[in-house]
């Protein structure tokens, strides 16, 4: 066990109250104290005392000053403390600049692997001279993986420091001269037992092949995506998707990665939603008109859907002890190794 865990959380940034990560971040040092306070250690802090601090980076400074002050209290009178930073807040799969603000998927840069490494780099200078090996941790979603080739699988020979980890391992490295920083390839979450837990590598390949599709799907069924995408549509939009999704459930066996775009697939698919839609049109007259008005649009309309809803319908698995990227930097000089733990 480390002596203390600093949560730098990025996330309290957000806007979107869906996005933010505090509560889970909370239950992370939690469960930290709960493994540390299971273990008896010699001169070890009392049961009820805290192992874990999360900083709200709304406020960085006075939270870092706090942060300094915790770590003050948790170091141990040995020769050697052991203090954890997690770094904590969303990333995007082609952005390596820093963390991502917007909302779990991330449209814009929020906090520059700068201001991170600035951030990291108050708290280890408070404390120079104390005997504490420092370890790093990034809660970022695809923090480990190349920007360039986001979509290939990872190798021992992928290029890692084309990664926002990468980045912040090099800044780093002019401001504290031994560290380790780990990161992920994929997305990550923190699992109950609080250690991190990340997507399969064929899980996010998958996923970001059938992105793929979904954007080619956008141009070769355009009038399918404007008409599902209209957040002002006047047509009766629940009616169209009740239709919708129920076909889909009745035929969702039959549905692949594959065939969603398959000719035989789509007529099948058209079929069986004209036959549920007119007769709800029987006794519905607006969306009897609404069938009628975009008739001629109706196969861009399903079968851009098809290829959406499966997008939406694929599940990630995750683990614990899945792909990673560990940095070493030893008396200023930099290293990394790449862990594959998947088939």
């Amino acid at each position: 066990m480390k002596d203390a865990y600093i949560v730098l959380d990025y996330s309290a940034l957000e806007t979107q109250l869906s996005s933010v990560m505090t509560p889970h971040l909370k239950g992370y040092v939690t469960a930290k104290a709960r493994a540390a306070h299971g273990t008896k250690y010699f001169n070890a802090y009392r049961a009820t005392e805290p192992v874990g601090f999360v900083c709200d980076m709304r406020q960085p400074l006075k939270a870092l000053h706090d942060a300094i002050q915790f770590i003050k209290g948790r170091l141990s009178s040995i020769r050697t403390s052991q203090v954890k930073i997690l770094i904590a807040g969303h990333g995007q799969f082609n952005e390596n600049r820093g963390i991502v603000q917007g909302g779990a998927s991330g449209t814009m840069l929020g906090v520059t692997n700068e201001h991170i490494a600035d951030h990291v780099s108050r708290i280890t200078s408070a404390l120079q001279g104390q005997w504490i090996q420092w370890t790093l941790s990034l809660c970022v979603c695809f923090a480990a993986r190349p920007k360039t080739g986001y979509a290939d699988r990872v190798t021992q020979d992928s290029d890692v420091e084309d990664s926002m980890a990468g980045q912040l391992a090099r800044l780093l490295r002019k401001k504290l001269p031994d560290f380790t920083l780990k990161a992920n390839f994929t997305p990550v979450s923190i699992g109950d037992s609080g250690h991190l837990k990340a997507n399969l590598e064929q899980s996010q390949l998958r996923k970001f092949r059938l992105k793929q599709a979904e954007e080619l799907a956008r141009n070769q069924y355009a009038r399918g995506y404007a008409f599902w995408s209209n957040l002002d549509s006047t047509e009766p939009m629940p009616l169209w998707s009740m239709c919708f999704t129920s076909v889909y459930a009745l035929k969702e066996d039959e549905v692949s990665d594959e065939n969603v775009t398959s000719a035989e697939l789509q007529e099948s698919f058209r079929h069986e939603f004209l036959q549920l839609a007119e007769g709800i049109a029987a006794t519905d007259a607006e969306f009897a008109e609404s069938l009628e008005r975009n008739a001629e649009a109706l196969g861009d309309i399903l079968n851009y859907r098809l290829v959406d809803l499966r997008v939406q319908a694929h599940q990630s698995s995750s683990i614990e002890k899945a792909n990673k990227v560990v940095w070493t930097c030893a008396k200023g000089q930099l290293s990394h190794t790449v862990t594959i733990r998947e088939s």
